[in-house]
Parts: structure tokens; sequence; C-alpha cells
């Protein structure tokens, strides 16, 4: 093929490719013409990667209208503000809800709107606001991507768990506490084996059947004890009006002895101050008596001469 045919195919294509364009853009014009469009605003605090201008807007995965524009929010960086175009028509109402979701395995991201209300009213720009704003929810993946990360966070928090289960198993079972319990273990062994003897069913099965016969007596002696008790109530009635009479003379008789010792008290108290000087004379009296006494018994003939004359004393003449 010479150069002339070559560069004839190649200005053929252009032609052809740029009234195709023309024609496609016609039919855009055109098919715009055709439908009503109604602006509104969703703000997106998830990644938004995927999702392309003219992108489409499904409702209930029927394609309702397309993204005209996606950009950051100026008063909120934070969030991503997309301007939706869609048809009139359309029951944009409150309740309504908008998500991202993935096209198929193409990695192509749609707006999808779902959740409206039987006989909610249109949904309407606020106060100030330009453009009617449908709320969002996050999307699948991003619901996913959250579950896993919780997911992946408990088990990192079992796994913690988990560890510190062994180790306190490891104490457990270090070889003091694994003596103490195989002793434990010998002594339920041994327990269970008593407990299996034969002899001892039948003592059990002899103390229960004595255990529900007195059970059955049981009632018996509660109703005979019942009329014991009522017959013992005047009696007993009686008794405690003897006791109190009993306990109010006590009382009155320690009232008198109380008063007796008090007044014998006094008595002894005067008549010893009354008798103390009779006592002296008396001591005095006993103790000339006594002098007396031994003077006789030294010398008895002096009851008839009387008391022998003192001698004289020095410078004394006869």
């Amino acid at each position: 093929m010479n150069d002339g045919i070559r560069h004839t195919l190649v200005g053929l294509f252009v032609i052809l490719l740029g009234a195709g364009t023309v024609v496609i853009s016609l039919w855009l014009a055109t098919d715009q013409g055709t439908h009503h469009y109604r602006t509104y605003v969703a703000y997106f605090r998830e990644s938004v990667a995927g999702l392309n201008p003219l992108a489409p807007v499904r409702y209930q995965g029927v394609e309702v209208g397309r993204v005209r524009d996606i950009g950051l929010d100026p008063d909120n960086p934070g969030r991503v503000r997309l301007l939706l175009d869609i048809e009139v028509g359309v029951p944009i109402v409150v309740g309504t809800q908008a998500t991202l979701a993935l096209q198929g395995i193409t990695g192509l991201v749609y707006v999808e709107l779902a959740g409206a209300r039987k006989d909610a009213p249109p949904l309407r720009a606020t106060k100030g606001g330009r453009y009617p704003e449908i709320p969002v929810r996050p999307s699948r993946l991003l619901r996913l991507e959250s579950a896993v990360t919780e997911a992946l966070v408990q088990l990192r928090g079992l796994g913690r768990d988990l560890r510190e289960v062994a180790a306190r198993v490891n104490r457990i079972l270090d070889e003091p506490n694994a003596r103490a319990l195989a002793a434990t273990l010998d002594h339920v062994r041994r327990l269970t084996g008593f407990l299996a003897e034969p002899g001892l069913h039948d003592d059990l099965r002899l103390l229960m059947r004595a255990t529900a016969e007195d059970a059955e007596a049981l009632p018996g002696l509660m109703a005979d004890a019942r009329e014991t008790l009522a017959v013992a109530r005047a009696p007993l009635a009686d008794f405690g009006r003897a006791s109190r009479r009993v306990a109010d003379a006590a009382d009155r008789l320690g009232r008198s002895a109380q008063g007796a010792g008090q007044a014998w008290s006094g008595f002894l108290t005067r008549t010893e101050t009354r008798l103390e000087p009779f006592t002296d004379r008396l001591e005095a009296l006993l103790d000339t008596l006594q002098r007396l006494a031994e003077g006789l018994e030294r010398d008895p003939a002096r009851l008839i001469r009387g008391a022998p004359s003192l001698p004289p004393g020095p410078g004394e003449g006869p």
C-alpha cells in the first residue's frame, strides 16, 4: 500500500470520527431537551474514588439522572459535595437516602437512591440553601470495612484474652498447685469410692425412710404442741401476774431494808458518840485495878499494913 492510499484512509477515518462526534453531540442535546431535571445536593464523608462526573444516578436500580459535579464542600473540607441532576417526577421525598454503589467488577461507582416512604412530603431546600439536600448513608463497602475493622479489633482483644488465660493456666499448673490439684482429685476419688460402696446405699435408704417417717409425724407433733400451748396459756398468764406481784413485794422489801439499814447505822453512830467518855473512864478504872492486883500479888500483907512509906530522898532528914 502506497503512501497516497494510506493518507486517504486516515483522512476518511478522521472525517467519520468527526461526523460521529457531531451526531452523538446532537443526540445528547436532543435527549437532554426531552427530559427535565432538578438539581439536588448530597454530602459524603467517605471516599468517592471511582465516581466520575456524568456517572448515573439510579433509583432502586432504575437510572433517573446523573452526577453533574463533584467537589469538596467549601464550608467543611472533610466532606465531598455532589450535585445530582434527577429527572422531574422521580419521588425524592423526605426519607430518601443516597449511597455509593459499585457497578459490577469494573470499579466504577454510581449513586443509588432508596428509602422513600409512601405519602411522604417532597424534599425541599432548607432556608438559605440553594438545593434540596439528600441525606446519605454509608456504602456497603464502607460498612463492610467498618465491620472488618471491628472484627479485627475484637480478634486482637480475643488474642490478648487468650494469652492472659494461658498465662493464668500456666500459673495454676505450676508444681505446688499441680500437687494440690492432684491431692484434691485423690480426695474426690476416695469420696466417690466411699459413696459407691453397696452398704452405704442401704444405710442411705434407711436414713431417708426414717426421715420420711419423721416428716410424716411432724404435723401431728406440731398439732399437739399447739394444743399444749393453748392449755398452758392461762397458767402461764397467772404465773406471769404472780411473778409481777412477787417482784413488786421484793422491791418494797428492799426499800424497807434499805431504810432500816440507814436507821440502824444512825443509831450506832449516836450511841458510839455518847458512850465514848464512859469507855475512857472505864479503861482508867480497869488500869488502876490491874496495878492494885499486881501489887497484892507481890506483897499480900500490904492489904493489912497498908502501902509502905517511901524512903526519904537525898537531903531529907529522919
